[in-house]
C-alpha cells in the first residue's frame, strides 16, 4: 500500500515538474561597453537540453538588459548555434531597454511598447523558427548593432529560457504555403530585390508541410514593400514578380488562377476579418465583369511565419486579365493609337506620369490627377499620352457642356455607362472611403473594339465594408461619391485624393438615375441579396478557419484597436464577421430607401434583368458590326435590327442561351446607309442601342 502511495507521489511529482520545466542560461553581471557606431557579438553556451526542439520544447524567451541613451541607434538579434538569426527589436525611440524580455506568445508585440520596454514583448521576428527540429545546444550568439554615430551604451546581461511552452514553430497547414528566401537582401519599399521563391500545394483539402518540397513553383522572384499607410504596420504587403534567371518576365498560373507575372500579396493587417479584399473581387465578377482573381496563402519569409497572405493577381493586361489591346511603341496612327489603355486615379508614384483634370473636383480647388498604367512609363509615346489625355478631356468638357444629357453627342459618347453604374453600387454598398478617388481604374481598347472607357476593375477594399472611422466610413447613411462635396464652401472632406466631379453630373441626368436605380433593382434580386453576400463571407471565413487562428496568434491584435479600425473594437474573430454582415444589411436597406430614381416598368420582387454590359461597336460602322453582351442567367435572347420605319430588317438570332459573354459578328454591307436600332429582348427584358451606318 505504501510503495503504491509513494508511486503515486512520484508520478503527481515528475507530472508537476514536466508541467513548469524551465532551464534558464544566463550570461552573468556583464557591464561590457557598446561601442559608437560598432557591431558586437555577445555568447551564451547552452548545454544539456534534448537534442531537439519543437512545438512541445524549445526557446521560449529571450531577456536583455541595455542602458543607451538612442535606443533608436540599435539593432539587437538573436543567433542560435546553427545561425539562424532573428531580430528581436530594432530602431525604436527612448532610453534603454531594462528587463526586456522576448517571448513568442506575450500578449503585446514590441511596436506596442515604450521605453525601457520592461516586460515580455513579441520580437520583430518569428522565434518559433528556432523550434523547428533544430538542436538547442551549442554557441547561442546576441549580436548588438550600433548604426549611427554619436552614442555608445553598455550591455548588462542577458539570458535565453528553455521549456516546454515553447515559441511554436510553424509546421503545416491547409492553406498552400508560400516560401521566400532574400538571401541575406532587406526588403524595401522602392527597390526590388531578386529572392528565391517556392509553392507548397499538394492540392485541395490536403496537409500542407514546411518541410515538403517546392512542388507547386520553384524559382526565382522580385519582391518590395507595396503600399504607403500600411506601411506603419508590423505584418507589411509585398509586390512581387515572377522571373527568368534572366531577370525576364515569367508568367506562371499560380494556385489555379490564369498565367500572371505580376503578383500582389495582401497582408490585410488592419482587416481582422481577412477577407474583405477577397469578397469585394468576387462580388465584382459575380456582377459581370472581369475582377482580380485572388487565393489564400501561408507566407514564410526567411524561415519566418508571416502569417495569412492573400496572393493575388495585379491589375495588368492580358488575354485572361485587363481585355484590351496591346499597345506597340510603334502605334502612334489611326485605330491602333487608339487602344488600349489602362489610367487610375491613386496616390501618386514616382514610377507613372500623368495629368490633373481642367475642372474642379468635389474638393473645390483641387483637381483629380490621373496616371498612364499601360504601357507602362518607359513604354508609351508621347503621342499615345497626347491621345489618351485628350480623350478623357474631351469626355469631361462633355459632361460639363450644356448637351452633357445627349445619348448620341452627350458623355455616352465617351463611357461604358453600365460599369460606371456598377462601379457606384459595389463603392456605396461597401462605403469605401477610398472609393472613386484611390485605387480607382479604367481601361479603353481600340476604337475598332468598342473604344469607351470602362471603370474598372476594382482594387483595395481593406478600409471599405465598416473599417475605416474616418470619412463617413463607419456610418450607415450617406453617399460615398459625395466626400469631399464642396463647390460654394470650403470642402469637409479630403483635398489630398479628390472625387471626381463626374458623379455629380451624372446625378443630374434622369437617364442615368434611372437606369442605375433598375440595375440596382435587378442586382438585388440575386448578387446583392442578403443571403448571398452572406454565404459568399460565409464560404470565406470557413476556407481560413483554422489558418486564422494560428495568424492572430503570431500577430495578437484582435480585441486591440488597429489603424482605421472602427471601435468599440470587437473582442473575436466571429464578432469581427458579424459587425460586418449586420452593418452591411442595415446599408442596404438605408440604400433601398434613398438610391435616387425609379424602374418603372418593373417591381424589386417581379424584375428579372439577364442582361447587363450590352453594346454595339464600332459605332458609327461601315462594314461590320460586334454586340457583345453578358447574360446573368438562362434566358431565351432574341437580337435584331430595326430600321427608322420601325421594320425589322435583320434577325440575327432568337435562341435559349446560358449565362455567359457572347459576342456576335455582324455583316453590315446589306444595310443602307442611316439610323438604326439593335434590339434584344430576353424574356421579360428589352435593350436597345441605336447606331449609325456610313
Amino acid at each position: 500500500m505504501k510503495a503504491k502511495k509513494l508511486l503515486g507521489l512520484i508520478i503527481v511529482y515528475l507530472l508537476f515538474t514536466n508541467m513548469l520545466f524551465a532551464q534558464v542560461f544566463p550570461s552573468g553581471n556583464m557591464q561590457t561597453a557598446l561601442p559608437d557606431y560598432q557591431s558586437m557579438l555577445f555568447k551564451i553556451s547552452v548545454s544539456g537540453l534534448s537534442s531537439q526542439t519543437d512545438a512541445s520544447f524549445g526557446l521560449e524567451s529571450v531577456c536583455i538588459d541595455i542602458q543607451h541613451p538612442n535606443i533608436n541607434d540599435l539593432v539587437v538579434k538573436l543567433i542560435s548555434p546553427d545561425n539562424i538569426e532573428t531580430l528581436l527589436v530594432g530602431y525604436y525611440i527612448g532610453t534603454n531597454y531594462t528587463g526586456t524580455c522576448f517571448n513568442g506568445s506575450a500578449p503585446n508585440m514590441i511596436s506596442e511598447g515604450t521605453a525601457p520596454f520592461t516586460g515580455y514583448y513579441r520580437p520583430e521576428e518569428d522565434l518559433g523558427k528556432n523550434n523547428y527540429y533544430k538542436n538547442p545546444n551549442g554557441n547561442w550568439k546576441l549580436q548588438i548593432i550600433d548604426t549611427k554615430q554619436g552614442n555608445s551604451g553598455t550591455i548588462n546581461n542577458w539570458s535565453l529560457t528553455f521549456s516546454n511552452n515553447p515559441a511554436k514553430p510553424f509546421v503545416e497547414s491547409e492553406l498552400p504555403i508560400m516560401v521566400i528566401n532574400t538571401k541575406g537582401q532587406f526588403i524595401a519599399r522602392e527597390k526590388r530585390i531578386v529572392v528565391d521563391v517556392g509553392i507548397i500545394s499538394n492540392g485541395d483539402q490536403q496537409i500542407n508541410r514546411l518541410s515538403d518540397p517546392w512542388n507547386h513553383y520553384s524559382g526565382l522572384g522580385s519582391i518590395r514593400y507595396r503600399g504607403r499607410s500600411s506601411m506603419m504596420f508590423p505584418k507589411k504587403g509585398y509586390a512581387f514578380d515572377t522571373e527568368t534567371i534572366n531577370g525576364e518576365n515569367l508568367e506562371v498560373p499560380l494556385l489555379g488562377m490564369p498565367a500572371n507575372n505580376k503578383w500582389v500579396l495582401y497582408a490585410s493587417y488592419n482587416d481582422k476579418t481577412l477577407l474583405r479584399n477577397v469578397f469585394s473581387y468576387e462580388l465584382f465578377e459575380k456582377m459581370g465583369h472581369y475582377s482580380v482573381r485572388s487565393r489564400y496563402v501561408v507566407l514564410i519569409i526567411n524561415g519566418n511565419y508571416m502569417g495569412v497572405y492573400v496572393l493575388t493577381e495585379k491589375i495588368k493586361r492580358g488575354k485572361e486579365q485587363v481585355p484590351i489591346s496591346k499597345l506597340a511603341p510603334e502605334d502612334i496612327a489611326g485605330d491602333d493609337l487608339t487602344g488600349g489603355y489602362i489610367i487610375s486615379i491613386d496616390k501618386k508614384s514616382s514610377n507613372r506620369d500623368g495629368w490633373s483634370s481642367n475642372f474642379p473636383s468635389n474638393s473645390k480647388n483641387q483637381p483629380v490627377f490621373f496616371q498612364y498604367e499601360y504601357p507602362k512609363q518607359k513604354n508609351i509615346q508621347q503621342v499615345q499620352k497626347d491621345y489618351i489625355r485628350a480623350y478623357f478631356n474631351e469626355f469631361e468638357n462633355t459632361l460639363m457642356a450644356s448637351h452633357f444629357k445627349d445619348p448620341f453627342i452627350g458623355y455616352r459618347k465617351y463611357i461604358d455607362v453600365r460599369s460606371f453604374y456598377d462601379n457606384f453600387i459595389i463603392n456605396e454598398l461597401s462605403k469605401d472611403i477610398d472609393g472613386y478617388r484611390i485605387s480607382t481604374y479604367f481601361y479603353k481598347d481600340k476604337d475598332s473594339e468598342g473604344g469607351k472607357i470602362i471603370n474598372g476593375p476594382v482594387w483595395d477594399f481593406d478600409l471599405a465594408w465598416y473599417n475605416s472611422n474616418y470619412g463617413g466610413g463607419d456610418q450607415v447613411a450617406g453617399w460615398q461619391y459625395q466626400f469631399g462635396w464642396s463647390w460654394q464652401a470650403p470642402p469637409p472632406g479630403e483635398e489630398t485624393f479628390p472625387t471626381p466631379f463626374w458623379w455629380r453630373k451624372f446625378m443630374e441626368d434622369p437617364v442615368f438615375v434611372n437606369e442605375l436605380n433598375c440595375r440596382y433593382q435587378n442586382l438585388r434580386l440575386k448578387e446583392l441579396s442578403i443571403d448571398n453576400l452572406y454565404k459568399m463571407i460565409d464560404k470565406t471565413a470557413a476556407e481560413i478557419k483554422k489558418e486564422r487562428e494560428k495568424n492572430f496568434q503570431y500577430w495578437p491584435i484582435m480585441g486591440k484597436w488597429v489603424y482605421s479600425n472602427v471601435t468599440p473594437v470587437a473582442k473575436t474573430y466571429e464578432e469581427e464577421v458579424q459587425r460586418m454582415k449586420d452593418w452591411i444589411k442595415n446599408r442596404m436597406a438605408w440604400i433601398d430607401t434613398n438610391i435616387p430614381g425609379g424602374c418603372a416598368d418593373v417591381g424589386l420582387k417581379s424584375q428579372d434583368l439577364k442582361v447587363s454590359s450590352f453594346s454595339a461597336f464600332p459605332n458609327p460602322c461601315t462594314d461590320n458590326l460586334t454586340l457583345n453582351y453578358y447574360i446573368s442567367n438562362s434566358a431565351n435572347v432574341k437580337i435584331e435590327i430595326i430600321n427608322s420605319l420601325g421594320i425589322t430588317v435583320v434577325q440575327i438570332l432568337n435562341e435559349q442561351q446560358n449565362s455567359g459573354l457572347y459576342s456576335e459578328k455582324i455583316d453590315a454591307h446589306s444595310l443602307a446607309k442611316g439610323i438604326y436600332l439593335v434590339k434584344l429582348t430576353t424574356d421579360n427584358t428589352i435593350y436597345h442601342q441605336k447606331i449609325i451606318k456610313n
